[in-house]
């Protein structure tokens, strides 16, 4: 019934499939690189794109070297 139902009232649509999008940064990382992709990720459109990369894990080794330059390059950008 519902299958009938529903082929004699298709309609097209415009899916937007945005997901939770975690961003990995491990210790081998290329930190500026990893820095760029978060920042891009994040502040391309203002957040508002459906692959907003709305978590950002870092590995602790590396942790202070990437929040380091990431505060650096974004208080250049405002």
């Amino acid at each position: 019934v519902m299958q009938s139902a529903a082929a004699t009232n298709l309609k097209d649509v415009t899916m937007e499939l945005g997901g939770k999008s975690p961003l990995l940064v491990f210790e081998d990382a290329n930190i500026s690189q990893a820095v760029s992709a978060a920042m891009l990720g994040n502040f391309y459109t203002q957040g508002e794109i459906c692959t907003n990369c709305t978590r950002v894990y870092v590995q602790r080794s590396v942790y202070q070297a990437f929040i380091d330059e990431l505060k650096t390059r974004t208080e250049a950008n405002i």
